[in-house]
């Protein structure tokens, strides 16, 4: 195997190492499974089945003890992943201010106070430690799982790289709504961008994210949010399994981000901008060629606080509703201090009898037509000229429904998406 790859002394280590287990046996005289191949199928064992790293470091102990005495096993959860850790992929952990104004990444990466509030990058022991001279851990972190290198290994998989053209291929095209693919949408995106909508394989995404307490006690306040990714070139029995949902963001710290979410989005933005405008080169191991893959975000999937984050519509309050914006029918009841919404049957056909009933509803008739949908060009004259500042310590004075111009906005083709 060094032969096919080179000179192993050219290596780094950890690959060395690796095509070393490859080629051992498990134990003297075992033909069937090498060091590497025997750890990987224990390990995709413990993945499928969910076996926590206690329990799978008993069955390790177990097999030694089976096999003999010169068997390759390791000894611990810790030593088998770090056996095939050169097979993972690329985490980076971005620092990020405390107050959420800034990554310390690109122009930012070598400065240890947030030009914007003068937080420290890192935790100090004492108040009076200086960050400049004193180093320690991060005050907040962001993991970033770059999203190129895991669609690079979903084409490498003959059998996902068949299935990510089944859209095209294999979906039945007979005018129900079975798929995202048979949406307006979709075929709107292809006859807009017709290069990219003629390459099967190319990409159309759904980014989903909400806040999440990972320690299961409902009363914490710690609030986790990941950004996820779906594929809905998958078929839909697939797309929204736990196998095709891919991690690309974690938020992680005790309060949301917030609207300043966009401030953590930067480095999946930029990657999509990448995969929009230049393409990257790509082996498609169905078709055994290579292809230049390119890649958008299709929709996003959240609750309706979430929207508001992503958005930055002002989803709370008189106006809260992103449809009807000002022209919402909003009531104030007094006594519990909430805004309520009664026009609910604006929304009915014009000749439904609920629209002439009084008594049931607030004692009057209804004669208004709903409001249509903005489209994306529509909303976008109202955003591009919103311009905040983010950080919890900034604050702003624009008395409009959008907070922000959402950094969505940045993708090329997001004004013109629907």
């Amino acid at each position: 195997m060094c032969d096919m790859q080179g000179d192993c002394s050219e290596m780094p280590p950890e690959f060395k190492c690796l095509f070393e287990n490859a080629e051992k046996p498990l134990f003297s005289g075992c033909a069937k499974y090498t060091k590497l191949s025997g750890v990987l199928k224990l390990y995709n064992l413990k993945a499928k089945n969910g076996w926590s790293d206690k329990s799978f470091m008993g069955l390790l102990e177990l097999i030694k003890d089976m096999l003999p005495n010169d068997n390759e096993l390791p000894n611990s959860t810790y030593e088998a992943k770090k056996l095939f850790c050169p097979l993972g992929m690329k985490i980076e952990r971005i620092h990020a201010c405390p107050n959420d104004c800034i990554l310390y990444w690109k122009e930012y990466k070598d400065l240890h106070v947030c030009p914007k509030c003068g937080s420290s990058r890192y935790k100090r022991k004492n108040v009076g430690d200086e960050p400049k001279n004193k180093k320690g851990p991060p005050a907040k972190v962001l993991w970033y799982l770059p999203v190129i290198p895991r669609f690079k290994r979903m084409f490498a998989n003959p059998r996902d790289a068949k299935n990510l053209q089944w859209h095209a291929i294999g979906r039945k095209d007979d005018g129900k709504l079975r798929h995202p693919a048979d949406s307006p949408q979709w075929r709107n995106i292809n006859r807009r961008w017709p290069e990219f909508g003629t390459e099967n394989r190319s990409l159309r995404l759904g980014l989903c994210t909400d806040g999440m307490n990972p320690h299961g006690n409902m009363s914490s306040r710690h609030s986790t949010w990941p950004i996820l990714l779906v594929v809905y070139n998958l078929p839909p029995w697939l797309c929204m399994k736990r196998k095709h949902i891919m991690l690309s963001l974690l938020i992680s710290w005790p309060k949301q981000p917030g609207n300043d979410i966009d401030v953590y989005l930067e480095p999946l933005i930029e990657d999509l901008k990448m995969l929009w405008n230049e393409g990257v080169s790509v082996y498609d191991a169905y078709t055994r060629e290579s292809f230049t893959l390119r890649a958008m975000i299709f929709c996003t999937i959240n609750d309706f606080p979430a929207y508001g984050n992503l958005s930055g519509y002002t989803n709370k309050g008189a106006k809260a509703c992103p449809i009807c914006e000002d022209e919402t029918a909003n009531l104030w009841l007094n006594n519990s201090k909430q805004n309520v919404f009664m026009s609910h049957r604006a929304f009915l056909p014009i000749d439904h009898p609920y629209r002439k009933k009084k008594k049931n509803f607030n004692g009057k008739s209804e004669t208004g037509v709903a409001r249509l949908p903005l489209s994306s060009l529509a909303v976008y004259d109202r955003v591009k000229n919103v311009n905040v500042a983010f950080g919890k310590t900034c604050k702003t004075t624009q008395k409009t429904l959008w907070k922000k111009r959402s950094i969505f906005w940045d993708l090329p083709y997001w004004k013109h998406s629907c």
